[in-house]
């Protein structure tokens, strides 16, 4: 509801102002050149003509004539001609006056001309105390009008400006409001289908209106993607049910050699040597299998929260616990655990320790970095879901210890080359590097502190793991970003 009155509002207020300004124009426009012809044609005069009727006196001759400070050509510069007649209509002086005009006028003709024109030519009468002066501008220079209007008519027009302008803003506002709320209508739809998309649901808009190609290119688009979860779901399980299925075929000849490596071993008519080489064909078997549940719960886990990961990365509208201010490192240090927790059925408390255990180390191992580095964070969460499936797994202090040299060993070098869709391939093989180096400390199996940066101390061998990337950053920064921004 808020986004349609923010919509409203916003398409109101265009036509408003859309309204005021052709207004605005309508008058600003007309007045502008008004002024700017009247400021050129009077405001620019030598003299105004109310200037010269009251600059004139009598000569000695008792003749009426214009102030003696200009001359009769300064005086007159703006004008034709010039006359001034006295109350007989006789004409008591002239300047350049026509020879047609140069007689005396009754009172109807006075009466005329000063209303209109004089023999076509635009006149200005000013009285004086010496007679009424007739200034006469060029033929076709001047229009001249006579208008009168009744009060009440005048009134009237008058009282009808506000309910125009009224009516006017009523008949551009109101198709922006009916525009508005088709548009909000319409994205309306188009927003809950793209949540419909961002929650990897099928989306079929109506294909119709405003936003009828938008509506036909997410429905497309939904179809892509319903036919490539099918075909990526189509895919993983395959791969599960193969794995599941191998497993299952090699668990039934490796029973036979259990049973056969069991009854040598426990045969006391065989020496003692052969006895001790089927204990250790039973043992490798033991191992064999273990290997083999190991790939397939980690074959499942994995691919329970690969969704997850595309999706974060694909930019789906959903909140993700975030760890050091990444969403990837919080998915990394969390999923891995919840699921395998959910898969082995093991008490809710725990699996919260865990997760707990998870987060902590990621931080603690993040806190010794700098804000950025050029080393990816999801080998940081990993190494904390490395210790946190060790402990749900049974494992304890000194097999989470060998779980830290065993995924650090492994992962440390991964490079961060900005966030984006492939981030989802590093998580997935950050979250493989940690079951595999919880299996091995699980077994006591762990990186030897004569293998590269790892230390015998899991803390010093994270004090590696941060100075690679807090020292090596710098150059290795600058060389990602020139390959990125001179891309071929």
């Amino acid at each position: 509801m808020r986004s349609l009155v923010k919509l409203v509002r916003r398409y109101v207020l265009a036509g408003v102002g859309i309204a005021l300004g052709v207004l605005i124009l309508n008058v600003v426009i007309p007045f502008g050149v008004i002024f700017a012809v009247a400021y050129r044609s009077y405001f620019q005069l030598p003299f105004r003509p109310s200037q010269i009727a009251d600059s004139f006196t009598l000569d000695e001759t008792g003749t009426p004539r214009p102030g003696p400070e200009h001359t009769e050509e300064e005086w007159f510069y703006s004008f034709d001609w010039a006359m001034m007649l006295n109350d007989a209509g006789e004409i008591v002086y002239r300047y350049d006056l026509p020879a047609e005009l140069d007689h005396p006028y009754t009172t109807r003709e006075v009466v005329s001309f000063t209303r209109w024109y004089l023999e076509d030519y635009p006149v200005m009468c000013y009285l004086t105390d010496y007679g009424a002066l007739v200034l006469g501008y060029p033929k076709g220079s001047l229009v001249r009008y006579s208008f009168y209007m009744e009060s009440d008519l005048l009134h009237a027009l008058l009282a009808t400006v506000r309910p125009v302008i009224l009516v006017d803003l009523l008949v551009i506002v109101l198709p922006c409001v009916l525009f508005a709320w088709g548009m909000h209508r319409r994205l309306r739809d188009v927003e809950q289908g793209l949540q419909e998309l961002a929650a990897g649901r099928p989306v079929q808009l109506a294909e119709k209106g405003a936003t009828a190609a938008l509506a036909r290119q997410l429905n497309q688009t939904g179809e892509h993607l319903r036919s490539q979860s099918e075909r990526i779901a189509r895919r993983d399980a395959a791969r599960t049910d193969w794995i599941a299925g191998v497993s299952h075929d090699i668990r039934t000849p490796l029973a036979l050699i259990f049973g056969h490596a069991e009854q040598l071993e426990q045969d006391p008519a065989l020496p003692q040597a052969a006895r001790a080489e089927a204990a250790a064909i039973r043992a490798q078997g033991q191992t064999i299998r273990s290997l083999i549940e190991d790939l397939n719960l980690t074959s499942k886990l994995e691919y329970d929260a690969q969704p997850l990961r595309r999706a974060r990365m694909a930019g789906a509208p959903y909140s993700v616990v975030a760890n050091s201010g990444s969403g990837n490192q919080g998915i990394t240090a969390t999923m891995p655990t919840v699921a395998l927790a959910k898969w082995k059925d093991i008490p809710e408390d725990k699996m919260l320790r865990a997760v707990t255990m998870s987060h902590l180390v990621a931080i603690r191992i993040k806190s010794k970095f700098g804000r950025l580095s050029a080393l990816c964070g999801a080998t940081v969460a990993g190494t904390g879901s490395a210790c946190a499936i060790t402990y749900l797994l049974g494992g304890d202090y000194d097999a989470v210890c060998r779980a830290v040299p065993n995924m650090i060993g492994n992962v440390a070098g991964m490079l961060c080359d900005g966030a984006k869709a492939d981030c989802a391939l590093k998580i997935s093989s950050c979250v493989n590097a940690a079951f595999q180096a919880a299996f091995m400390a699980l077994r006591g199996v762990r990186v030897q502190n004569t293998d590269g940066i790892v230390e015998t101390d899991p803390e010093h061998t994270i004090d590696n793991f941060a100075e690679l990337g807090n020292k090596g950053s710098g150059p290795l920064d600058a060389a990602i970003l020139h390959m990125m921004l001179n891309k071929k």
